[in-house]
């Protein structure tokens, strides 16, 4: 007997709540940032069974799939400077760990049925960004 899964699993989206809190020198800011974040997690593929007796053989495909809006955490910290003194436009360089937890063990199909058992869903955000002072 053969027994292949392949799966995928996805953040498909995110969002954050976060402050964030630093120190200024010259015209840069230094801060920390941290919170809530809140995202869509997914997992789905295919479990492939191949049972052979006799010559022949006898194949089961099961799909699945799950998907979840989940809570987690978020924290980073960067750098925002204005682009000339008393500019009101500003650039910033920011990291940004997420942490969605898991989704924890999941069972699909019932002849042969699939567990899954999805890791954590993290990422790691690089940012760049330009903003405007009203």
């Amino acid at each position: 007997m053969t027994d292949t899964t392949a799966f995928t699993a996805k953040l498909g989206w995110f969002g954050t709540g976060r402050a964030r809190a630093g120190f200024v020198a010259k015209n840069m800011l230094f801060y920390a940032t941290g919170g809530l974040a809140y995202g869509r997690v997914s997992v789905s593929g295919n479990n492939t069974s191949t049972a052979s007796a006799d010559n022949s053989s006898n194949t089961i495909v099961t799909p699945f799939s799950y998907a979840k809006t989940k809570l987690g955490w978020a924290a980073g910290g960067g750098i925002e400077a204005a682009t000339s003194e008393g500019s009101r436009f500003t650039v910033k360089l920011e990291y940004l760990h997420l942490d969605l937890g898991s989704i924890g063990a999941r069972s699909f199909g019932s002849t042969p049925a699939v567990a899954v058992n999805a890791g954590r869903f993290t990422d790691e955000i690089f940012r760049v960004g330009f903003n405007f002072r009203l």
